[in-house]
C-alpha cells in the first residue's frame, strides 16, 4: 500500500480533509481471505459473511471481496454480490 507522505497532508491544510471509513477493520489474515473466497464460491451473501468471521460490518466484508476479485482469487457468481443465499 503506498504510504502517505506528511507534505501531502499538511498540503492545502485549509481543506477540510475527513479519513473516510476509518472506523471500519481492514486486517485480514490470509487463512480468513481463502475461507472467504470459498464462501463466495458458495453463494453465501455478506452479511452471512460478516457473522460468520464475527464482524459487525459486512462492508468490511465486502472490501476484502473487491480485493480477492483484483487478485483474481474470485470471479463473478450467480446472485452477484449479495450471492444467493440471503
Amino acid at each position: 500500500m503506498p504510504k502517505i507522505s506528511k507534505d501531502f497532508l499538511l498540503r492545502d491544510a485549509r481543506l477540510n480533509r475527513v479519513i473516510v471509513c476509518e472506523e471500519m477493520n481492514f486486517f485480514w489474515e490470509q487463512s480468513d481471505l481463502n475461507k472467504l473466497a470459498v464462501l463466495w464460491n458458495q453463494g453465501e451473501s455478506p452479511k452471512h459473511m460478516a457473522a460468520y468471521f464475527d464482524r459487525d460490518d459486512p462492508d468490511e466484508v465486502i472490501f476484502a471481496i473487491v480485493q480477492l476479485a483484483k487478485d483474481g482469487k474470485i470471479d463473478q457468481r450467480e446472485g452477484g454480490l449479495f450471492g444467493l443465499m440471503e
